[in-house]
């Protein structure tokens, strides 16, 4: 395992322009399957990473694949070393689940926003916008708990859920929290709240409001086989925490970012699983 860790020192130590020696894994070639649509967070993100192992000298081979079924079954097929910079959290819809088999880390964590049209007025049944691969049952059921009775109406992704609300189609949008913003920004409404367990951007928690648990977070991971697990998060860990640019990424995109131990990350993405699952 050797090359792999000696490959991911040298991310590191790139942007220090400094020299650390890595273990030899017998091979220079690592595989890179990003999981994103062009331009998107998850592709920004993906690239950081790209950049660092090209920059080192080393052999990357990137494989851009943003249907998430066909990355999903590239990664459970191939057989040389691979990482996969993963966002979803429904193994249900993907046959993929967090082990300590394939699971490295949670890079960061991205609460959902439940948000209203500045419009919003009182009414028995109200219609709320979801994109239609988020799982309803834990929404309906925070609804209830805020003392709204609703139905809903599942939308083909977050652009069209947020158009959704902008247009009177529905009085609530459920939205990632890019999205979210955007929409606070423009002031055509207010988010009332996010499914972090703390404040987060001005937003209170949606946790300490309804008292419910495990609320639906995207939790961004990397995950990767056929290398050694304990080293690829290790070093992964110091590119996160000290590189310049991933930092300021992630501060630009107002992402938390985790710092738990690895029996810890990998319980929180199990247990997101499940509520992803609607359990």
């Amino acid at each position: 395992m050797k090359t792999i860790l000696k490959i991911l020192t040298c991310i590191i130590l790139s942007f220090n322009f400094t020299s650390y020696a890595f273990t030899s894994t017998g091979s220079k070639d690592i595989t890179v399957i990003v999981n994103a649509k062009v331009g998107g967070t998850n592709y920004v993100r993906s690239n950081l990473y790209i950049k660092a192992l090209s920059d080192a000298g080393y052999n990357v081979k990137e494989i851009n694949q943003p249907d998430t079924r066909v990355a999903v079954t590239m990664f459970n097929e191939i057989n040389e070393p691979t990482v996969m910079t993963y966002v979803s959290n429904q193994p249900t819809i993907y046959p993929l689940q967090a082990s300590s088999k394939n699971f490295v880390m949670i890079e960061m964590a991205q609460p959902m926003f439940i948000c209203q049209s500045k419009n919003f007025t009182k009414k028995e049944l109200y219609s709320v916008g979801i994109g239609k691969q988020i799982p309803q049952t834990s929404f309906v059921k925070l609804f209830k708990s805020l003392g709204y009775k609703v139905k809903m109406i599942p939308y083909t992704n977050s652009s069209a859920v947020y158009k959704g609300l902008l247009g009177g189609d529905v009085d609530f949008m459920v939205n990632s929290q890019s999205t979210s913003l955007q929409f606070m920004q423009s002031q055509s409404g207010k988010c009332i709240g996010q499914t972090l367990s703390e404040e987060h951007l001005g937003v209170p928690s949606l946790e300490k409001t309804t008292k419910l648990k495990n609320l639906p977070v995207l939790y961004y991971t990397i995950m990767a086989k056929n290398i050694d697990i304990n080293l690829l998060r290790k070093d992964l860990k110091q590119i996160i925490m000290n590189n310049s640019e991933i930092v300021s990424y992630h501060k630009k995109i107002d992402a938390i970012v985790l710092n738990e131990d690895y029996k810890k990350e990998l319980q929180i993405v199990k247990d997101s699983e499940k509520v992803w699952m609607g359990k």
